[in-house]
């Protein structure tokens, strides 16, 4: 992509523009996920194929009103078994994105990750926030807010680049990615995630990990504020102008993704990276609109993804 998404109209605008893309929901006896879903069929940039429980699917969808030629449902029962004809449909190349439905996160992602078929990388699953605030004219990232709950530092890594990855695909080549703790400066007892956020602005300088301008550690409020930095005299190459946020652990980043949603009013879609395929894994008390949001970012990133495959 050569253009870079600087908001969400901009990101529904380059999923409209995508090949509409079918997503296999797993367990799909889920009001929640169905309306997602019924939301992404009316927008006019996905089908699906649902997969679960067929008495309760068609109820839901019954209940809801989700008519539309553009739905499939394959009946499966067993929530396991489900995740399992996900896949293999996957594979058949008739499903191009997953979802969870109505199935625990760990059991649908232990399935989706197993050694047989699975759809597992030699990268760690991680959880990316795109957000958009009023006011700064550019989407940033989060990441990881949901599923790594104490990374270790190779698995910081691996975050690292599944964000850079994320934003690339947006069209961001280049971003600059903080990695965020209490202080700039390396504190080797009181704080280590100080000295994971240095060793892992190391390895960017060194060309370890690539796709990104690295810097940390480095706090919130230097890597946002311009202002903040000149008065802190902090000048770094990237002081103010952070694009990716990089957190210590889930708690840092649950905290930093709620604080965004119901403080700040940001603008919010989420995808799972790390995999063969972007996953969608939604939370229930998520708008409408990020559910949306979050189709249409899995399906920027999956259209990206077939265009290199191609190439």
């Amino acid at each position: 992509m050569n253009t870079v998404l600087k908001n969400m109209e901009e990101l529904m605008e380059q999923a409209r523009r995508s090949k509409k893309k079918t997503i296999g929901v797993v367990a799909a006896e889920d009001e929640d996920v169905l309306e997602a879903v019924k939301t992404a069929v009316s927008a006019n940039i996905a089908r699906a194929i649902l997969i679960g429980d067929e008495g309760k699917i068609k109820n839901l969808i019954e209940k809801i009103q989700l008519a539309s030629a553009e739905i499939e449902i394959i009946n499966q029962p067993v929530p396991q078994k489900a995740a399992l004809q996900a896949l293999d449909l996957f594979h058949s190349r008739k499903i191009d994105l997953l979802m969870k439905g109505d199935i625990t996160t760990g059991t649908f992602l232990r399935v989706l990750l197993n050694k047989e078929n699975g759809v597992r990388t030699d990268k760690i699953l991680s959880h990316v926030g795109v957000f958009e605030v009023d006011g700064v004219d550019k989407l940033m990232y989060l990441s990881d807010a949901a599923i790594n709950i104490k990374p270790d530092i190779q698995e910081k890594v691996d975050i690292c680049k599944n964000a850079i990855y994320v934003a690339h695909c947006l069209g961001n080549t280049e971003p600059n990615l903080a990695l965020i703790t209490p202080f700039e400066r390396v504190e080797l007892d009181s704080i280590p995630s100080s000295v994971d956020a240095a060793l892992i602005a190391k390895m960017g300088d060194c060309g370890q990990i690539k796709g990104a301008k690295i810097e940390g550690p480095i706090s919130l409020d230097l890597a946002v504020s311009r202002k903040a930095a000149r008065v802190k005299g902090y000048s770094r190459p990237i002081a103010g102008e952070a694009d990716i946020f990089i957190v210590n652990d889930i708690d840092a980043g649950n905290v930093f993704y709620k604080g965004l949603v119901y403080f700040a009013r940001a603008r919010m879609a989420g995808v799972v990276a790390g995999a063969k395929a972007p996953i969608i894994l939604t939370s229930r008390a998520d708008s409408e609109e990020t559910k949306l949001l979050s189709i249409a970012l899995s399906i920027v990133i999956r259209e990206v993804e077939l265009i290199c495959s191609k190439l």
